[in-house]
């Protein structure tokens, strides 16, 4: 390398020493994390929740078939391969943003051919025409002076982040779906055993009816009113099948496969239901996912005001170039063409464009701020409407299980009232179709009660020992 060379080389090397020490300077505010209130009456300790908050909470309720789905869920569904996907390219371009921090070298080339104009006084040229070839190295590199490439890093990585919660986001919401989905089939199948089951009772009622009306012994109106309460059983069948074949095409798409029978496990009448208490630590709210992406989306948009702020100032970077020309497509190295020097790039008037860019991105970040507290007070909802939804269940569960003990007996009553002649068979109608319905009816609430178990752990962001990128304590 001639001395030139080493003078420009040496020359790049100081402005890129100088520049290193000018770059602590970095425009904007800093992020600072938005003040939430923390409602004080949840008081279980973190020790006392890792007691019952479990990662793989689904297995709480203790069937095998619930567990295969939920996994066969977490490999295939195609949401959530979408939500993976899109984290590779939140990945990239967070590395798009981190090339600026390194020299941008770059090899150029041309050929031109011109010609000598042939006018004047002679002698001319023997050869008019000439060939010019150029071969060269460019090297750029801009001086982050005003921090906006470390701006812009700061919001791509938020934006990974935020990325990586939405696919924790869809995770749990698959999980969730997928247990909730397969809860509502078991609670088809026992209200199906119901239906069926009040039908042979209508059936032998029928029966029974048209007998005695043969006999004598009761009117043609016994029969009618019989045969309709039979049409209404045979009515419930066909309508609780195809809820049934309907909830097991959905568990089918959300494990990835395309409409088919699903496999049972437990019945619902075998089904655990979890423990859960009353209270409730306020720390599981920090690792929902949503309430993480909605906060690395505001320091995104908190690092893209000072991105923004840099616009103000001058653009400047150091430039280098090494290269040969040559009459021939053959080059003489070294080079004999050098040159490296600094360029700055200021902004005078744009027609206040930077000053309107910089109030965007401020609203950006109020409009996130707003959101990330929004986030917060609907998590902070969801809690404790999953808590009094489960307390009010259990109460309804007592009450409507008193309730058929007393139809049962109702039933039982009017019966034998009927078959003695000392009331009418619409007391027996009335007592079949509300023992009916009360038997649906405590199915309904039972189901409700495993489905509100479900969206507690949702709302607790799918349990207690799933890490997140925010660096909670596994």
């Amino acid at each position: 390398m001639g001395t030139d060379a080493r003078c420009c080389l040496a020359t790049c090397l100081a402005m890129l020493s100088l520049c290193i020490l000018m770059s602590a300077c970095t425009v904007g505010p800093n992020y600072a994390k938005p003040a939430v209130d923390v409602p004080a009456s949840w008081e279980l300790s973190e020790q006392e929740a890792k007691a019952f908050i479990d990662p793989r909470w689904w297995e709480g309720f203790g069937d095998p078939e619930l567990n295969r789905l939920v996994l066969a869920a977490l490999n295939e569904n195609r949401d959530l391969k979408v939500a993976v996907a899109a984290v590779e390219e939140f990945r990239a371009l967070l590395g798009v943003a981190q090339s600026d921090y390194y020299p941008q070298l770059n090899a150029s080339a041309s050929a031109s051919r011109s010609k000598a104009a042939q006018s004047g006084n002679p002698p001319y040229p023997p050869n008019p025409y000439s060939t010019q070839y150029l071969a060269s190295l460019n090297l750029s590199y801009e001086l982050d002076l005003w921090g906006r490439i470390r701006r812009a890093e700061e919001a791509a990585r938020a934006d990974l982040l935020s990325r990586e919660e939405a696919k924790r986001g869809v995770m749990l919401s698959v999980v969730s779906q997928v247990a909730t989905a397969y809860l509502q089939l078991l609670d088809l199948d026992k209200r199906l055993d119901i239906a069926r089951s009040t039908l042979i009772s209508r059936e032998e009622a029928y029966k029974l009816a048209k007998i005695r009306f043969k006999g004598g012994l009761t009117s043609e109106l016994d029969v009618y009113q019989s045969a309709v309460e039979l049409a209404s059983a045979q009515t419930l069948i066909p309508q609780l099948e195809q809820q049934i074949q309907q909830t097991e095409h959905l568990i089918s798409v959300l494990i990835g496969h395309n409409p088919a029978r699903i496999k049972r496990g437990k019945g619902f009448d075998d089904l655990a239901a979890p423990t859960l208490p009353s209270l409730l630590p306020s720390e599981l709210l920090k690792r929902r996912p949503d309430i993480l992406q909605a906060e690395q989306a505001l320091i995104a948009a908190n690092a893209r005001i000072g991105q923004a702020i840099a616009g103000y100032y001058p653009q400047i970077s150091l430039t280098a170039m090494l290269g040969e020309s040559s009459g021939e497509l053959v080059f003489n190295w070294p080079t004999t063409l050098i040159n490296a020097g600094v360029s700055a790039t200021a902004p005078l008037f744009t027609g206040w464009r930077t000053q309107r860019q910089v109030e965007a991105t401020e609203a950006r970040e109020q409009q996130a701020r707003f959101q990330y507290e929004q986030t917060v007070m609907t998590a902070f909802r969801e809690v404790y409407d999953a808590l009094v939804a489960q307390r009010m269940i259990a109460e309804q569960v007592a009450i409507q299980t008193r309730q058929i003990a007393a139809l049962q007996d109702t039933l039982r009553i009017a019966r034998l009232r009927y078959l003695n002649g000392y009331t009418s068979y619409i007391d027996v109608l009335d007592a079949q179709r509300n023992l009916l319905n009360a038997e649906l009816s405590i199915v309904q609430t039972r189901s409700g009660g495993y489905q509100t178990i479900v969206e507690l752990y949702r709302a607790l962001g799918g349990g207690w020992g799933v890490g997140n990128s925010g660096g909670t304590e596994k």
